[in-house]
This record gives C-alpha cells, sequence and structure tokens, in this order.
C-alpha cells in the first residue's frame, strides 16, 4: 500500500478504453506506429482533412526564415561534464505528473506508467536513461497529433492564427524530456548562460515577478519626477520559427554537453505531425522547422534560442537624446513577451527612445528569422501630472516607425492587459480589479448550473470550487495593489462583493446574510485575510531568489544584508 500512495494512479479502475482519447477512437495505430483511420470510417468525406492539411501548411513551413549566425559577445565555454540521471530523479519526476495528461497517439496516460513504475522500475529507468546518454529520440516518439485550440476574443476563427497548435506527446517521452529541461534549466541558473531579465523557463520566477520589476520602476520614476512610458510586444510564432541548426550552435557555445546537444538534435530532426479538425486527423506534415508547442523542453530551448537579443540590448543600452547620463530603456521578456520601459523627463523623449529600442530589437530578431506581431504591439503612458507643459506637444504620443515595410501606428488606450493584469496609466489598478470581478461574478453564476440546495453537487464541492476557481480568479496580481497598512477599501470591498455571492451560492442563505456568518458557515477567511497571504507569500520568496534576479536588483541594500546573513 506504501508504493501505491507513493503514485497516484487514482482510486477509480480504468476500463480498457478509458486509455485512449475519444478523438482517437476510431483511428488505429499501424506496425510502423503511424496513426491511420480504421476501415470503417474510410468512407469519411475530404473535407475536413484537407483543413487540418491547410492548417498544417500555415503552422508548419516548409521553408521558414533562414537565420543567420550572430556573434556572441564572449568566446565559447568550456564543454561541461553531463551527470547521469539517478533513479531517484526519474521517479520523482514521474511523480510529479498529473495522471490527466493528455496521451499522445498511443494512448497511454501518466496513469499506466506509474504502474509501470511499481512493478518494474528498473526497466522504466534503463528506458529513460539510455535515451539521454545515448543521444537517441526513438522514431515514435517524433509523431505528434496536434489539437486545435481556439483562442479567446477572435473575430476570424477561420483562420490559422485564431488557434493554438497543441502537440500530444507520448508520456514517456515528456517524463524524459522534462529531465532534460531540468537538467537545462539547472545549468542555465548556475552559470548564469541565459540575462535574468528573461523571467520565463526560469526556476523562482513568474508573471508577477515580472510585474513586480515593472511597477517597481513605474514608482521609482514617479518619486524622481520622470515619466514613463511602456512597449510590449509578441513574436509571431515564436515556437515555429527556432531555426534547428542554429540552436545546436548555440547550445554548443554555451558549454553543453554532446548527450544534451547531441539528444537535441535527434529530438527536433525528422519530427512529423498531424493536424486534428474536429474528428478528423490530417496526414503526415513534416515539422522541418520549429520546437513543438506542449513539449516540456521547447519553452526552455526557444528562450536559450533567442537570449541573444537581451544579451545585445543589456551589452549596448539604448538611451534617450539626452545621452548616456539619463536612464537606458529597460528590456524585459516573459518567454515570447517582450516589453520595453522608458523613463524621461517628457513622453516624446520616451518615444523616441523606444522606437530606436524597437526597431533594434526587430533587426536582431530578424537575424534568428523571428518577427514580432504588429497586431500585438501594446503603448502604455505613466505620469501623475496633469496639464504640464513637461508632457511635450501631446499628451498622449503615437509610436509611429516602419517594420517589414510598413507603417505601424501604435496608440496609447487608456488601459492595457499585459500577462493577464489590466495596467491604467496611474497604475491604480482601478481597471484590473473590476475587470476580474466581472469574470468572478461569471464563475459564481456558472456554479448555479452545477448544483443548488435541491439537485446538483453538494456544498462541500461547491466550497472547493469556490476556493480553487473564484478566489485564485479575483485574487490574480493582487500583491501589486494590495497593502495590509494601507488597503484601497475600494478595490477590496468589490471582491468582498464577490466572494459574499459565492458564499450565498454555497450555503443557499438569503442575500441579506451577514458575511460572517456565511464565513463561520463554510471555513472560508474573509478576502482581506486572503489578500494578505498573498502578499505575505509573495514577500516570503524574495529571500529565495537568486541575488542577480531583477527583483533582487531592486532591493535596498540593508534588506540584502539581513538576508545573507540568515
Amino acid at each position: 500500500m506504501g508504493q501505491t500512495s507513493e503514485f497516484n494512479t487514482g482510486n477509480k479502475p480504468l476500463a480498457p478504453g478509458d486509455l485512449v482519447p475519444r478523438s482517437l477512437k476510431n483511428h488505429r495505430t499501424n506496425p510502423q506506429g503511424s496513426l491511420e483511420p480504421r476501415p470503417e470510417e474510410s468512407h469519411v468525406g475530404v473535407r475536413l482533412p484537407c483543413q487540418g492539411q491547410t492548417t498544417a501548411r500555415s503552422w508548419f513551413p516548409n521553408n521558414a526564415p533562414r537565420a543567420e549566425e550572430v556573434p556572441y559577445l564572449f568566446p565559447p565555454l568550456l564543454t561541461r561534464e553531463f551527470k547521469s540521471v539517478t533513479n531517484k530523479e526519474v521517479l520523482d519526476t514521474l511523480k510529479e505528473c498529473s495522471s490527466d495528461n493528455a496521451p499522445g497517439i498511443s494512448g497511454i496516460t501518466y496513469c499506466v506508467w506509474k504502474w509501470v513504475a511499481l512493478v518494474a522500475p528498473d526497466q522504466l529507468i534503463s528506458v529513460v536513461r539510455a535515451s539521454i546518454k545515448l543521444q537517441v529520440h526513438h522514431p515514435s516518439w517524433k509523431q505528434a497529433l496536434v489539437a486545435v485550440i481556439p483562442k479567446n476574443n477572435k473575430k476570424d476563427m477561420a483562420l490559422p492564427k485564431s488557434h493554438h497548435p497543441i502537440q500530444l506527446i507520448e508520456c514517456l517521452c515528456k517524463l524524459v524530456k522534462k529531465i532534460v529541461a531540468q537538467w537545462i534549466t539547472y545549468n542555465l541558473g548556475q552559470y548564469k548562460l541565459m540575462p535574468f531579465n528573461q523571467f520565463g523557463s526560469r526556476s523562482n520566477s513568474s508573471c508577477l515577478d515580472t510585474a513586480m520589476a515593472l511597477t517597481h520602476d513605474i514608482h521609482s520614476a514617479r518619486e524622481k519626477n520622470l515619466v514613463s512610458s511602456f512597449l510590449a510586444v509578441d513574436i509571431k510564432g515564436f515556437f515555429d520559427h527556432v531555426d534547428h541548426n542554429r540552436l545546436i550552435s548555440v547550445l554548443i557555445h554555451l558549454g553543453f554537453p554532446p548527450e544534451i546537444t547531441d539528444w537535441v538534435e535527434s529530438f527536433l530532426s525528422e519530427r512529423f505531425v498531424r493536424v486534428q479538425v474536429d474528428d478528423c486527423i490530417g496526414e503526415l506534415h513534416p515539422q522541418k522547422v520549429g520546437a513543438p508547442q506542449g513539449s516540456p523542453v521547447s519553452p526552455i530551448l526557444a528562450c536559450v534560442y533567442s537570449s541573444i537579443v537581451l544579451v545585445l540590448l543589456n551589452h549596448c543600452p539604448i538611451f534617450d537624446k539626452t545621452g548616456s547620463d539619463s536612464i537606458p530603456v529597460a528590456p524585459r521578456t516573459l518567454v515570447d513577451d517582450y516589453r520595453f520601459l522608458a523613463c524621461s523627463q517628457d513622453l516624446e523623449t520616451n518615444i523616441f527612445t523606444l522606437r530606436k529600442t524597437l526597431e533594434y530589437a526587430v533587426d536582431i530578431l530578424l537575424q534568428i528569422g523571428m518577427k514580432i506581431d504588429p497586431d500585438k504591439c501594446n503603448l502604455m503612458h505613466f505620469t501623475w501630472r496633469r496639464g504640464s507643459p513637461a508632457l511635450g506637444h501631446h499628451k498622449n504620443p503615437l509610436l509611429v516607425t516602419r517594420l517589414y515595410r510598413e507603417r505601424i501606428i501604435i496608440t496609447a488606450p487608456k488601459s492595457i492587459r499585459w500577462l493577464g493584469f489590466h495596467l491604467d496609466c496611474k497604475l491604480s489598478f482601478t481597471h484590473h480589479v473590476p475587470t476580474l470581478t466581472k469574470k468572478g461574478v461569471a464563475i459564481v453564476n456558472g456554479l448555479k448550473v452545477l448544483g443548488n440546495t435541491i439537485a446538483g453537487i453538494g456544498p462541500a464541492n461547491l466550497r472547493h470550487l469556490c476556493k480553487t476557481v473564484v478566489v485564485p480568479a479575483i485574487t490574480y496580481g493582487a500583491p501589486l495593489w494590495f497593502n495590509p497598512d494601507k488597503p484601497n477599501r475600494k478595490l477590496v470591498r468589490k471582491l468582498e462583493q464577490v466572494q459574499h455571492k459565492a458564499l450565498l451560492q454555497i450555503t443557499g442563505g438569503f442575500y441579506d446574510l451577514p458575511a460572517e456568518a456565511l464565513q463561520f458557515l463554510t471555513y472560508i477567511p474573509p478576502i482581506t485575510s486572503t489578500l494578505t497571504k498573498l502578499f505575505s507569500s509573495a514577500a516570503t520568496c524574495i529571500p529565495r531568489l537568486p541575488l542577480s534576479s531583477e527583483v533582487t536588483k531592486r532591493l535596498p541594500s540593508s534588506f540584502l544584508r539581513s538576508v545573507l546573513t540568515l
């Protein structure tokens, strides 16, 4: 029984058909490992497979922009020694995998591999270890089923760019990739191989850290009576435009051992995908460029591939017209989301500096075969001045430039959405919190469909949904605006109203029932206590950050000395 509790496979016994996704039950795997329709389903029309082929050609082009060898600012590093994967590393990684993850073409889930780890752990460990040590990615792992996931708020859903291409990969293959990703991530942090202003694919880093660094810089500029301008851009097809040859050369330049570089080369070569549209699966389509979305190792490989942009921007910072005595543009990235912050005496100067930075970054991205998406460029000016002449000729200047031989105009609205945070010009979060409360009210209304005092799921399950869905949705990004010493009562009251509505739905009480009684009955603390806990948790994570972290660099020297003495 002790071994069974270590790998949670669930209490419900699985039927043989439960191991196969619904979309794959009308297909079978031939002896070569390829997926093909069953004979009785061969009469299905050709319209949907053609849609899958068209989508595949759009997402996975055969001829991508060729990447150039952008020279690094330092000589090649010495090749580090590779340490073999340990038994504990394999079993611990498998134990952390969710049994509900979508399987690949074979339909074998993590639940099955956890059973294998209980009865034959040595054989499982040997397969994982041999794949990395021998630098071999099995051919059956190189075929993936691409699920079409629609994006939110898209006008034309017939366009391929209105969907996410998520590749369903074999679970055993994903286990090997998780271990390789952990090894690469550890080396990047241990030897400082990637700039720390890349917040993505890094341990002890999150979206909240990126936003904390941004808000700190904006408030610091305000204390110096400066205005700030923020430009957020998104790389178009970030994973789909990773050039394989250049990625291997970058890994070799950074000193990764042959076991890792050769394994990555085997992982990226001779890959094929099948795009599924509705219930039909298209033909095999080669993936000659790019890293597969849905793979655990793809984000870290794409970040390493594009890290040259941050390296050059950090080494050659861009200043405004006044010269090197001013504040340079601060570049920050979270995987494929790039942002630039300019601070100066007026907004016109910020626009000039941001335009120079954007054009320079676009030139570097073109050299490595990547482009930004002009439709996803967001501009925001942060200023607390009222009618001051220092604002320049326009109170809300535009950013006008030429990208890819086209004239691009980027406007600054009243608020923008960036990484799920809604930022306004005064950084008051008066648009962020109401937006989250609307989402919370919609979720609470959806709970009415699941159950009430007469039928449906019980109060215990409704309480669980409230704590795991409603409360996280309305408190996202709370450490950015909530201060326990000086709480913003207006914003906190909006969250209290949403939680009160959720508690009424759980208990079935009357509308005028006191909030304290509802909180006592449901064992759900007041929203102020939840916000204080989130604030304290964010502060507790700061001492665990490395000294080179962008958040740690912004801490006062007295705090750093106290942390070093712990």
